[in-house]
């Protein structure tokens, strides 16, 4: 009789899901590539997919391997944001046509010109595959971040995340988001024999033969730096589970659906990841415009004798020219206070919205330094506790660290900036909040 219990007892807990909680954090664009190709054509239940960004050769390729995944039987959700996908109307009702649930947030149009709508936007990145497996990061499916073009690159940062519990937690964010009024189902699609959908059919027939073929350069500018996507193998065989790090512990954090501004979100978490510090705070962020609420807990850790470090890109590296602005008018008061910063020269620009603390704990996420942020876009990520993970995490940190300049410590500048009077008096103040 016992005998039977137990081997009862043995099913059940064979049958579970695996609740060990492993995670990847990687900067490689074959890592990135790779890893994308091979978990969507490895799963069989369900893709769920937040992009802010969706276009190009790599949007392309995204639709080619989602629409084969379709096929397959899978069930495929995407929530887009307007602004990064509303020229992609053929490729849409394509996907739709197949079977995809499509959902676009905050569309602006003539039955809602909400200014509301078209100032908050929807920055995640996170894709979810079955009820285990998630990737968060601030890589955007467009090809300046997969180094598909000849200039206008940007330095990215993944994590891959195995956990049932969290991935739970990011499909009833995913679930409810796409439930929300925040999020239209697009109605006006092309018919399935539009010309514009056709050749779209059309076009995703012969990436996903080229990929399975290794000839996707095809499709690639001649231009491109770098090889990504065209080093991808169809049948990898690549064991990521093996490649990752048991974690002390994993949270994935989000925003409020609907009740952003009102109501906490991620920067709450990042936040008290801040003020948990005993010894060391690195932040590396693209944008940095800073709140108060961050400037109030980086001076709180500075006093408890935490040392504060600050990477970013430089006037020439930032994309974002009046987002550069507003920092370099910041920069005095950053440098008195006492933080390390450290300016990312270039060629590419720094893309990376991370966090270490003590050298144990991070946040990789979509979550950039300023009020848009803070206030406006939604955003997500991943904290972790594993100080295995953190030392993997730390020397992709030391590696952007290489190519920036120091420009101050000890609570002193080390170089001038330029100043900008209407600028800093008249202008700032105004468009700070939108930053």
């Amino acid at each position: 009789m016992y005998s039977k219990i137990l081997l009862s007892l043995l099913v059940i807990m064979v049958s579970l899901p695996s609740f060990a909680t492993r995670a990847i954090v990687y900067d490689n664009d074959d890592t990135a590539s790779q890893l994308r190709l091979d978990l969507i054509r490895r799963e069989n239940s369900t893709i769920r997919g937040n992009f802010y960004i969706f276009k190009g050769v790599t949007g392309l390729i995204h639709a080619a391997l989602l629409r084969d995944a379709l096929r397959r039987g899978v069930k495929v959700k995407i929530i887009t944001d307007w602004q990064g996908s509303k020229k992609d109307k053929a490729l849409i009702s394509h996907l739709v046509h197949e079977g995809a649930e499509f959902g676009m947030y905050h569309r602006f149009y003539i039955g809602n010109l909400s200014i509301k709508r078209l100032l908050r936007r929807m920055h995640d990145k996170l894709m979810i595959f079955g009820d285990d497996k998630l990737l968060v990061g601030d890589r955007n499916t467009g090809d300046p971040y997969f180094n598909m073009q000849k200039k206008n690159l940007f330095v990215s940062r993944e994590l891959y995340l195995e956990d049932y519990e969290q991935s739970l937690k990011a499909i009833d964010y995913f679930d409810r988001l796409m439930a929300s009024k925040e999020v239209d189902k697009y109605s006006r699609y092309l018919k399935p024999t539009h010309k514009k959908v056709k050749a779209i059919s059309e076009k995703l027939d012969e990436i996903l033969l080229d990929l399975k073929n290794g000839t996707i350069y095809r499709h690639i500018r001649k231009s491109s730096v770098g090889n990504k996507f065209r080093n991808v193998r169809w049948n990898s065989e690549i064991d990521w589970s093996s490649m990752t790090t048991e974690l002390g512990s994993a949270k994935f954090v989000h925003d409020p659906v609907g009740k952003k501004g009102k109501v906490p979100g991620s920067e709450k978490d990042i936040i008290e990841l801040v003020k948990s510090a005993k010894s060391s705070v690195i932040f590396e962020n693209p944008y940095v415009v800073m709140t108060p609420s961050f400037l109030n807990a980086i001076n709180a850790a500075i006093n408890r004798g935490v040392e504060i470090t600050l990477i970013t890109n430089s006037y020439e590296a930032n994309d974002v020219k009046i987002a550069a602005k507003a920092y370099e008018t910041d920069f005095p008061k950053l440098a008195q206070m006492g933080i390390k910063i450290y300016e990312y020269q270039g060629p590419k620009t720094l893309h990376v919205k991370n966090v270490l603390v003590d050298g144990q704990r991070g946040y990789v996420g979509s979550y950039n330094l300023d009020p848009r942020s803070e206030n406006l876009n939604m955003e997500l990520g991943v904290i972790y506790d594993s100080s295995t993970l953190a030392r993997a995490h730390s020397k992709q940190i030391r590696n952007d660290i290489l190519s920036s300049k120091l420009v101050a410590k000890n609570g002193k500048a080390l170089v001038k900036k330029k100043k900008r009077w209407f600028f800093n008096n008249i202008l700032l103040p105004i468009i700070r909040p939108q930053l």
